[in-house]
C-alpha cells in the first residue's frame, strides 16, 4: 500500500496505525511516499521499521518523477491525504509581502501543484496494479461555496472515477481536528484567550489527530479486504464507498446516475458536538486558567497566522474554509462511523486535553524545538 504525502501528521498517523498493533500482521510494506527528502517526518517514517518504505519525491507533481521511484512496484491501495502539506504548499519566497495580484498568482501555482501531485499518483494506477483508492476531504468540500476545498474535491473526484472503478473508492471527510487549538498555543498559555474566526455557539464534532489516522488505516485495510481478517475483495457486497456531506442530495443524486446505487455514507467525526464556548470552558478547568473566547473575522484570524509565519498561504486558506464549514453547520452532525472503523469510540476530547495539558500550561516539555528551530506542536499542526 502507498501513503502520500507521508510526510505530514495525518500521513505519519496512517502509516502509525498500518504498521502497528496487530495490523502488523497483515500489512508486508508500507510505501511512505514524502514530498521533501529534508522534512523532519522522513526520519521519522524510517523509525517505523522494515514495514515502511521511505520514498522521497521532491517534484512530485511531475510524472516522471514518480515513475522513476516506483518503477517496478505494486501497490494494493494508495491513501491520499488532500490537507494542503507544508511543503508541497510552497510556491516559493514564504513570508514576503507582495501585491494583491502577485498573492493571488502565487495561490494558484501553489493549488495546482498541490493537486496535480494527488493527481499523478492516481493515474498511474495501472503501471502500479493499483486497484483501490483511499482519500481525505474536508467535509463540505463539495459546496461551491468554499473554493479551495471544492476545487480539490472536484479533481479529485474526476480524476478518481477515470482510473478506478467506483467500488473501489473511499472517500474520508473529516471533521475538525482537536490539534487546530495548537495554532493558538501562544493566546491561550500567555494571554489566556481563543480567538477564532467562528462564533461562539456554532457546532462541530472535532476529533483527534490519532483518531483520523487509525480511521485511514482501517479504511485502507477494508478496502483490501483485510480488516478483521477478511478475504481480499470482500466489502459486504458493497457497490461503491464514499464518505460525503449527507445533507447534499445533489451530489448523492449524481453519484446514483452513474450507477453506484449502494452506498455506505461515512463521516469522520469526534464523539460528541462541541462549541467554542465548550471547549474553553473545559480547557478552563482542565488546565485551571480562566480562558476568554474571542471571535475574530477571518481576515484577522488570517493575518495573525500569517505573522507567526508556520504556515503557508493554501494552507491558511484551507483551514478558514474549515472555520467557515463550522460556521455554517457542515461539521455540526456527529456520526458512528469513526466507531465503527476503529472498533471504539472516538478519544474524549477531556482526555486529549489531559495528555496534552503541558503544552498549553507551560509545564514539562513544552516548547520542545525541531531542527528548524520552530516549537514542535506548531510545525505538527501546520501539516494538517
Amino acid at each position: 500500500m502507498l501513503v502520500f504525502p507521508a510526510n505530514s501528521a495525518i500521513g505519519y498517523e496512517t502509516c502509525k496505525g498500518l504498521c502497528h498493533g496487530e495490523n502488523k500482521e497483515t500489512v508486508h510494506e508500507v510505501l511512505a511516499v514524502c514530498n521533501n527528502s529534508k522534512d523532519q517526518w522522513v526520519d521519522k517514517l524510517k523509525e517505523m521499521g522494515k514495514h515502511v518504505k521511505v520514498i522521497c519525491i521532491d517534484q512530485p507533481m511531475r510524472e516522471e518523477n514518480w515513475k522513476r521511484h516506483l518503477k517496478g512496484q505494486r501497490v494494493e491501495c494508495m491513501m491520499l491525504i488532500t490537507a494542503p502539506n507544508h511543503h508541497m504548499a510552497q510556491g516559493g519566497g514564504r513570508g514576503r509581502r507582495m501585491d494583491e495580484t502577485a498573492e493571488r498568482g502565487r495561490m494558484g501555482e501553489m493549488v495546482r501543484n498541490f493537486v496535480r501531485s494527488l493527481e499523478v499518483p492516481m493515474e498511474m494506477a495501472k503501471d502500479l496494479k493499483c486497484k483501490n483508492l483511499v482519500m481525505t476531504m474536508a467535509m463540505g468540500a463539495n459546496d461551491s461555496e468554499y473554493k479551495l476545498w471544492h476545487y480539490i474535491f472536484q479533481c479529485m473526484e474526476k480524476t478518481a472515477m477515470k482510473h478506478f472503478k467506483a467500488k473501489d473508492v473511499m472517500m474520508l471527510c473529516h471533521n475538525m481536528l482537536f490539534e487546530i487549538l495548537f495554532l493558538n498555543k501562544e493566546e491561550i498559555q500567555h494571554r489566556h484567550m481563543l480567538p477564532w474566526p467562528v462564533s461562539e455557539n456554532c457546532e462541530a464534532c472535532p476529533l483527534s489527530l490519532c483518531d483520523m489516522g487509525t480511521c485511514c488505516a482501517s479504511a485502507v485495510l477494508e478496502m483490501m479486504g483485510e480488516e478483521k481478517g477478511g478475504d481480499p475483495g470482500e466489502r459486504d457486497e458493497r457497490d461503491v464507498i464514499f464518505v460525503l456531506d449527507l445533507d447534499n442530495a445533489d451530489v448523492v443524486d449524481a453519484l446514483k446516475k452513474r450507477g453506484n446505487k449502494k452506498m455506505d455514507h461515512l463521516k469522520i467525526t469526534g464523539r460528541d458536538k462541541m462549541t467554542p464556548r465548550d471547549m474553553i470552558d473545559a480547557m478552563s478547568h482542565g488546565l485551571n486558567m480562566d480562558i476568554q473566547y474571542h471571535q475574530v473575522h477571518a481576515n484577522q484570524y488570517k493575518s495573525m497566522l500569517m505573522r507567526k509565519r508556520m504556515m503557508t498561504p493554501l494552507q491558511i486558506q484551507a483551514i478558514i474554509e474549515m472555520f467557515q464549514m463550522m460556521e455554517d453547520g457542515h461539521l455540526a452532525k456527529c456520526s458512528n462511523d469513526s466507531d465503527d472503523l476503529m472498533d471504539k469510540k472516538p478519544e474524549h476530547f477531556d482526555k486529549w486535553l489531559q495528555d496534552h495539558a503541558n503544552d498549553f500550561s507551560g509545564g514539562p516539555g513544552n516548547g520542545k524545538k525541531n531542527g528548524n528551530g520552530r516549537q514542535r506542536q506548531f510545525v505538527w499542526v501546520s501539516k494538517l
